[in-house]
């Protein structure tokens, strides 16, 4: 890693009261056990709860790669999201959602990815679908989205897109705006495309992205991979 850059790759990751221990610590043990070992993952408290904010400071001592910074007062997640790539060291930025799980490989696919196609901006990958009974399906992306690919949603699946990190050195990051509120991806998404190429990684179904869709029958479900 040259000095323009003290690691690869930084996650980045904001939480506001995520109530679900289990799977707040599922979701970060899974990318402490990445196969790319080189990253910091920078973890925003969003002016949680006190009874939560307790829990996710516990999360320093899971690994010296953690690096938990926020504020008191709650900004959204658009704000929270700024905050991580302001503190990020990493060739490239990383997202990460509070109850989604990352396979063991997905930053060193993208990671890798990246490396060799420099024409790209950022990536992202296809998804599993679980929910609290295992794997119940899967979610495609285009990969490489036109224009009419993001008028009816967002072509990216937000938990997991890398960006380049000079991106954001030639453009705003998050919109911070009652307007995109719980849309700030979509947000982003569309207004970094008229200046940067996106892709996502061929056959990436790098991420296991969590829904709260249930389905009566629940044979033949995979189980989740246990961290």
């Amino acid at each position: 890693m040259g000095a323009e850059f003290e690691k690869q790759v930084s996650v980045i990751m904001g939480v506001y009261n995520q109530w679900n221990r289990e799977a707040l610590q599922k979701a970060v043990k899974s990318i402490l056990n990445q196969t790319l070992t080189d990253f910091e993952f920078i973890i925003y408290d969003d002016g949680s709860d006190p009874e939560v904010a307790g829990y996710i400071r516990e999360l320093e001592k899971l690994d010296e790669r953690i690096v938990l910074i926020g504020k008191e007062e709650n900004h959204g997640l658009a704000f929270s999201l700024n905050m991580c790539i302001g503190a990020a060291k990493g060739k490239y930025i990383a997202r990460m959602d509070a109850d989604d799980i990352a396979l063991p490989e997905r930053l060193q696919v993208q990671y890798d990815f990246m490396e060799q196609h420099k024409e790209y901006a950022w990536c992202g990958c296809n998804t599993r679908l679980f929910d609290e009974n295992g794997v119940w399906g899967e979610r495609k992306m285009p990969e490489l989205p036109s224009d009419k690919d993001y008028l009816p949603f967002s072509p990216f699946i937000h938990p997991t897109v890398m960006y380049r990190r000079k991106l954001f050195e030639k453009n705003e990051g998050y919109h911070v705006s009652p307007e995109t509120l719980r849309c700030e991806d979509y947000e982003i998404f569309m207004r970094l495309q008229h200046s940067a190429i996106p892709v996502c990684v061929p056959g990436g179904q790098a991420v296991f992205s969590e829904t709260q869709i249930s389905l009566p029958d629940q044979r033949g479900k995979t189980p989740l991979p246990e961290f």
